[in-house]
């Protein structure tokens, strides 16, 4: 099966869009709005500034749909349902592994994703034919984009500013998250 470019943004457009009204329709307008918002700011940020429709779509529709998994499986455990720090670092686990598919069809199609592939020594001994060819390293920096990204929005959550300063706050820290991932990651 082959994919070209424009059918990969065509694919990604659309389930950004159905998963914004997703959002829109069972969390809120708000949420929606920052979410997604924010997830283009820090996208087109963390793509080295790249306007490529597949660069700047991709994070907050992997966090989304990673998110709603988590949700699924800990709102399902009633040890561990309310727990936001476990949803948080959960969250931050299935990012890496709702995107490790869709960087390995990026790996093969030659499409950009952004990020790029930090080098830590300790995932060297990891062998990417494990990660469908993808560089393990990769797969570690988008688990550490997905807990940055949903923890800054829940502990801004969590402190009581109120939606409409909520969205602007997140918004306006969107850009400097890559920063601190690079810190983490190394």
């Amino acid at each position: 099966m082959s994919v070209d470019l424009s059918g990969y943004q065509l694919f990604l457009a659309v389930a950004f869009f159905l998963a914004g009204c997703h959002a829109h329709a069972k969390l809120s307008p708000y949420f929606a709005a920052t979410w997604f918002g924010s997830g283009l700011v820090f996208a087109y940020v963390w793509g080295g500034r790249s306007s490529a429709l597949e660069v700047v779509l991709l994070p907050a529709l992997v966090f989304y749909m990673a998110a709603a998994a988590t949700k699924g499986l800990v709102e399902t455990r009633p040890s561990l349902a309310g727990n936001h720090v476990v949803h948080v670092l959960a969250t931050g686990l299935f990012s890496g592994v709702v995107a490790l598919p869709i960087l390995a069809a990026a790996a093969a199609a030659g499409w950009t994703v952004p990020g790029g592939t930090p080098s830590l020594s300790w995932t060297s001994r990891l062998d990417p034919d494990w990660f469908g060819g993808v560089d393990p390293d990769r797969v570690l920096l988008w688990m550490v984009a997905g807990t940055v990204f949903y923890g800054v929005y829940k502990a801004l959550d969590h402190i009581g500013l109120g939606r409409p300063l909520q969205t602007v706050a997140v918004f306006g820290l969107a850009p400097f998250f890559p920063g601190l991932i690079r810190t983490l990651v190394g």
